[in-house]
């Protein structure tokens, strides 16, 4: 196994929120030094993205820049000869199609592992924080279709809430009350009925997660490092 591991080479796309692009590429490197005793082979494209380009995602708009960032960087990632592609954000999954059509190389979708991981663990009513493109756009609510699991999302006033805690962190101007008022959307969507909550926004991942909260938690972010940790070192 080991042997194999040594052979694969994984790419990363990051930039979509920078700490935890950081944070994601650490966690991984961690996770599988301790499964092979050696570093992993991971080539990162960081992609350049403005804070209004960022903003205008976030809030359900459809910049064209982005899907030219990314593609640009799947193209020089398959030059680099990774043998599969991650992208540790949520919300441009919007693209993934777009991008699966110019890759020579797999592509692995967060939406699709946190999925699987929704029904290995027999859930039949979640929630989900996300952004309002991840909502507007039905990236669990499709993938999450025939599983017979329930999908509860956040009401419209408590969606603008989230998007501006999640361009607080994205800008560094974290509020203290952000980490409250996620918790409380959390207490909510348990209260009508959720037995769990995605985190379908990586950045949340930095003020909440299953240490902290009441309620079981799939960190989307931490279901794609252990994803790509295996098929590193398992090719699954």
């Amino acid at each position: 196994m080991v042997s194999e591991a040594i052979s694969r080479r994984a790419g990363i796309i990051g930039g979509l929120g920078p700490e935890i692009s950081s944070r994601f590429c650490l966690n991984v490197n961690e996770k599988f030094k301790d499964i092979a005793n050696m570093q992993p082979d991971l080539v990162m494209e960081n992609i350049p993205v403005s804070p209004d380009v960022e903003k205008e995602l976030i809030e359900g708009g459809n910049p064209k820049k982005i899907l030219d960032l990314l593609r640009n960087a799947v193209i020089r990632l398959n030059k680099s000869e990774v043998d599969f592609i991650v992208i540790p954000c949520n919300t441009v999954h919007f693209f993934l199609d777009d991008l699966r059509k110019i890759s020579k190389k797999p592509i692995l979708s967060i939406i699709e592992e946190c999925v699987n991981e929704c029904k290995e663990k027999k859930f039949r009513k979640i929630g989900l924080i996300a952004t309002s493109k991840t909502i507007q756009e039905k990236l669990f609510e499709n993938g999450l279709s025939g599983t017979g699991i329930d999908l509860l999302l956040p009401t419209k006033t408590d969606q603008v809430r989230i998007n501006k805690v999640i361009l607080n962190i994205l800008n560094k101007n974290k509020n203290p009350g952000d980490k409250k008022i996620v918790m409380e959307i959390v207490k909510k969507l348990k209260n009508r009925g959720s037995e769990a909550v995605i985190l379908g926004c990586t950045d949340i991942s930095l003020l909440i997660s299953s240490e902290n909260c009441k309620i079981p938690v799939l960190e989307t972010v931490t279901i794609l490092e252990n994803s790509l940790v295996k098929n590193l070192i398992y090719n699954r």
